[in-house]
Order: structure tokens, then C-alpha cells, then sequence
């Protein structure tokens, strides 16, 4: 057997281990319910009421036993008011794990969102309103139901199902800009009267992905936005030597306008007024109906390890997550982004669980529903994580990101930094810290509706990490790739039998499976005056792809 193939089968058989750890039930039980006491001993009958009191007694049980640790949630939504965090303390060992899962397949949903009780009454046109106490939320729920934030145009959906409600007419900005011209042909807008609380979701020209701005004003006599924060939710750093790919008339569309609310599903939230409005859809009974928001919380589990001078010292270990419905997480897109290396991405390190400093933990068997950003990221130190057997369906950006830190790339460069010398190259091989994600495994997972506000997004993201496994996945419905390898820093995966169909949905310029080398050696082309000696850069092409990555046994269908 080759070094690979033994290196692919150590990893299969660490997550193994504690997936299987996961799954079992002996060792001290703790039980939390809807209707728990915190204060109760966390029996069956005395179950506690929180994930935070469970966690707290885990750490209390953990002082005076070394034993496997479940916590059984009983069924029933769980909202939360600020995400559970695992730190080191809330570690498990390899022989005693710390598991939280449903109980005997009950139905328990952890939600970012609050429920709400509105009183509806008629406000006009079969638009409904009713008083909501002030409270920060950008998405509406209904029967758990994404609905549409009231826009111009209106959502339009194509017999894919893919939204084609978009108008032409808008000038791309080349540059970081606080303003841009629109055509008056194309968008003729009414007079708003708070175009300062409204958002623009604009393609880039290329259709590579989306970009979005909050307005702060409109000029409507010069036909001219003028823009707040926005702007960077793409890899490629609109600069003004970037003009080659500037094209009039993107497509674009603008939420978050009273006056756009016209169409059943849509809502809008007055929130001096502290009023919300809505359009029920046909045959609904709002009355009837579970009204949620989100926009609250973006992460509803964190695990952070500890790190000192950019180093990792101290890891969350041995805790799992395990058949959980995890829901209704904050947009991100107006958080900031990061370019990631030379690739054409851009990410903002968010998710609806994130990993940091971790090693040996696992989510296994939960299902991402409509989480606003991404659903699971994997950034910097991590070592040996799981996600297998989960669904991620109407994922906001991305369902899974691995994602290490620009401290471990040698030579880092960017589309800022589009050249490089390589008479001044670093030939040391490798990671130059151990800040990045390696022997990891995304694994039997469903996949799909995914990238609902980011379009540049995917069904497994992989940057700056090693020896990551992408195996059994099935991924469709996707705006963009299926899987993006965005870098060769360092090699070593193995894509293997993933299905990946109907994909590159609403972008262009693109295919289900999408990888950049852009490494410490890349030279995108020659420039005068740029005197570099290229003869080795075959040899330069192997110091950050140090093991080879290997694509076996997929079914793709674009």
C-alpha cells in the first residue's frame, strides 16, 4: 500500500473512532427538556432546561469522573440567545467524549430565531400588519418558510426554480466606490421614503457572483445611488486596474422597501414604528401559522480553542454534535469578507457551527436548515473533524468550509499582489504554522438550495488546509460550484464518488468542480521590466502541493 493510500486509511479510521463514540450510550446521562430546571440534577425526569446549563454540568461531572459524557436533548426547539460555546475545559478524551444529541430520534431543533405572536390586522391591498416589539432581524419565517423581504423587482422563479428576478440597467463599480449611476430606462424606482434602510444584491459582469451595498441614499434627478458598507463579497477586489472586466447593465435587484410590498410572501419591518407588515400566500391563515424572525445570532455553536503569539496552545477535543436540526442563523454578507489567496473567492469566517482550535470532534447526523450564512466553517487549527451524514438545504452561503489562516502561507499573495518574483521565493516546503485544517472529513451529506444570498458560494469550500477527504456527497441546486478547491496549499485530498449535478445555476465562467493552483510559485503573466527566472517552476509548483490530490469515481452532470 502507497504512503497515500495509508494516510486516507488512518484518517478514515480516527473518525471512525469517534463517530462511533459518538453513537454510544454508556457513561453518565444528562438530560435537558423545553420545560427543564437548570437547577434540576439533569435525570430524565429532572431534566435541565438549557444547553448552557448542560454544559455547565458537564464540566462539573467531567472534575470527578473521567467517564463518556451524553447530554440527551429532549424534543422541542431550543432558541437561543447567544451561541454555546466549547472551550477547552468542555473537552472529552478519546476514551471519554462529550456527545450532544437528540433523544431517541426526537425532533430538536436549536434555532438562532424567536418565535413571535403577532396580532395581524388589515393594513391595505391584502397586506397585513401587526405591532412587534423592536428587535434586530433580517429574515421572516412562516410555517418554516423563508419569506421574501420585500424588493424590487419581485422574485420570479424559472421552471428550475432558480429566482430570474433581476432587471438590467446599473453600472459595475471598478473600484471601492460610495456611489454608481443606474439606467432610467431599466429602473425607474418610486420616490422611497427611506432608501437609506434598503440593500443592492448586484452580479458582478462576469455573472462570477454577487456583491451587496447598503444604500444610503438616492439621487433620483442624476440617477445615482450613493452607498454605505458593502462591496467586498467577492475575491476579485474590484480595482481600478481591474476595468477590463467592467460591463454596463449587470443584473441587480434592491430589498428592504415598504413601498416594493406587493406580492404574496413578502414582508417588511418597520422598526420605528415597530410594526411588521406581510402578504400571506394563497390559501394561508395567518392566524394560524408559527411566525419566526432571525438576524439576531450568526453562529449557534462555536468551538474555540485557545492560541498564544498565533499559535495554538490549548484545543477543544472530543466533542460532538449528533442529530440535531440547527436553524435560522443571520444574513452575513454585510459582514467583512476575506479575499482568500490568489483564488477568485472571498469568505467571511462564519457559520452556523464553527470549529477553531479543534481537534476530534464531530457533527454527525444534523440537518442545516435554512441557517442565513454558512452552515459548518472549519478555520485554522484543526485536526481530524467530521461532518457526516448531515442535509444542508437553504444554506444563505455555503454548506462546508475548510479554511486555514494566512499565517501558514508562505510567499501570500493575493489578487492585490498579482506578481511574483521568483528569484525572491521562500523554497521552504509547507505550511510555515500549523494554523490550518488538515486530515478532515465531509462525508455522506446532502447538499442543495444552496448560496440563497451569497452567490459565489459551494457545496464544500477548501483553502489553505491538507489532506482534506470529500467523499459520498451528494450536492445539487447550487448557484456556483458543487465543490471549490480555491488553492494548492498543501495538496493531499481525495475527492472521491460525490454526486454533483445542476450546479453553476445563477453564475458563469465555471463548472461543479472548480480548483485554482495561484500558489507561492504563480506568475498569472509576464510584465515589463519583471525579470524572473521561470525554469524552475516546475520545482516551485511542488512546495506547497506537497502530496498529490486525487478526484476518483465522481458523477458529475453540469
Amino acid at each position: 500500500m502507497s504512503t497515500p493510500c495509508r494516510s486516507y486509511a488512518t484518517i478514515f479510521l480516527l473518525l471512525g473512532i469517534f463517530v462511533t463514540h459518538a453513537t454510544t450510550g454508556v457513561g453518565a446521562d444528562l438530560f435537558v427538556a423545553s420545560d427543564g430546571d437548570d437547577n434540576a440534577p439533569g435525570t430524565i425526569d429532572k431534566p435541565l432546561a438549557t444547553l448552557a446549563g448542560a454544559k455547565a454540568q458537564v464540566r462539573r461531572i467531567k472534575k470527578s469522573a473521567q467517564e463518556p459524557i451524553t447530554v440527551h436533548l429532549r424534543g422541542g426547539t431550543y432558541y437561543l440567545s447567544s451561541p454555546i460555546v466549547f472551550e477547552p475545559e468542555d473537552s472529552g478524551t478519546v476514551e471519554a467524549p462529550v456527545t450532544y444529541t437528540a433523544y431517541r430520534e426526537e425532533q430538536v431543533v436549536v434555532s438562532a430565531g424567536r418565535r413571535i405572536a403577532p396580532e395581524w390586522t388589515p393594513h391595505r391591498d391584502g397586506i397585513l400588519k401587526a405591532d412587534v416589539p423592536r428587535h434586530k432581524f433580517d429574515q421572516l419565517f412562516v410555517d418554516g418558510r423563508r419569506q421574501t423581504l420585500a424588493r424590487w423587482p419581485n422574485r420570479t422563479l424559472d421552471e428550475r426554480g432558480v429566482d430570474v428576478g433581476y432587471t438590467q440597467g446599473i453600472d459595475e463599480p471598478t473600484k471601492p466606490i460610495q456611489e454608481f449611476t443606474y439606467d432610467p430606462g431599466q429602473f425607474s424606482p418610486r420616490r422611497w421614503a427611506r432608501p437609506d434602510g434598503a440593500i443592492i444584491h448586484i452580479f458582478q459582469a462576469k455573472h462570477w457572483g454577487n456583491m451587496q451595498w447598503r444604500i444610503r441614499d438616492i439621487d433620483y434627478d442624476a440617477n445615482r445611488m450613493m452607498l454605505g458598507e458593502g462591496g467586498w463579497q467577492l475575491g476579485t477586489l474590484w480595482y481600478a486596474e481591474r476595468a477590463v472586466y467592467v460591463a454596463p447593465h449587470c443584473r441587480f435587484y434592491i430589498e428592504n422597501v415598504m413601498e416594493e410590498l406587493d406580492s404574496p410572501g413578502e414582508w417588511y419591518y418597520d422598526a420605528r414604528a415597530q410594526q411588521l407588515y406581510y402578504m400571506p400566500v394563497a390559501g394561508e391563515d395567518p392566524a394560524k401559522t408559527t411566525v419566526e424572525t432571525a438576524g439576531r445570532l450568526k453562529q449557534l455553536f462555536v468551538f474555540q480553542g485557545r492560541s498564544a503569539a498565533g499559535k495554538p496552545t490549548d484545543s477543544v477535543r472530543h466533542v460532538h454534535l449528533r442529530g440535531l436540526v440547527l436553524r435560522h442563523t443571520a444574513r452575513v454578507f454585510l459582514e467583512p469578507y476575506e479575499t482568500r489567496l490568489r483564488g477568485d473567492w472571498a469568505i467571511t469566517r462564519l457559520g452556523a457551527v464553527k470549529l477553531d482550535g479543534v481537534e476530534n470532534c464531530s457533527i454527525v447526523d444534523c440537518h442545516f436548515d435554512a441557517v442565513g450564512g454558512n452552515g459548518v466553517f472549519i478555520s485554522n487549527y484543526a485536526r481530524r473533524i467530521g461532518v457526516v451524514g448531515c442535509r444542508f438545504h437553504e444554506t444563505g452561503e455555503s454548506a462546508v468550509c475548510v479554511v486555514g489562516n494566512d499565517d501558514a502561507v508562505r510567499n501570500l499573495g493575493n489578487h492585490k499582489i498579482r506578481y511574483a518574483n521568483l528569484n525572491g521565493i521562500d523554497t521552504t516546503p509547507g505550511p510555515r504554522s500549523p494554523n490550518y485544517p488538515a486530515q478532515c472529513q465531509i462525508a455522506d451529506n446532502l447538499m442543495h438550495e444552496l448560496g440563497v444570498f451569497g452567490k459565489q458560494t459551494a457545496g464544500v469550500y477548501i483553502s489553505a488546509a491538507e489532506k482534506i477527504v470529500v467523499r459520498h456527497n451528494t450536492i445539487f441546486h447550487t448557484p456556483r460550484a458543487a465543490i471549490c478547491i480555491n488553492d494548492g496549499c498543501w495538496g493531499g485530498h481525495r475527492i472521491q464518488s460525490n454526486d454533483l449535478f445542476q450546479t453553476v445555476r445563477e453564475t458563469g465562467d465555471h463548472g461543479p468542480f472548480n480548483s485554482w493552483g495561484r500558489d507561492r510559485f504563480w506568475q498569472s503573466y509576464h510584465r515589463d521590466g519583471l525579470d524572473c527566472d521561470m525554469s524552475r517552476s516546475k520545482e516551485f509548483s511542488k512546495l506547497d502541493n506537497l502530496t498529490p490530490t486525487v478526484i476518483e469515481n465522481n458523477r458529475l452532470v453540469h
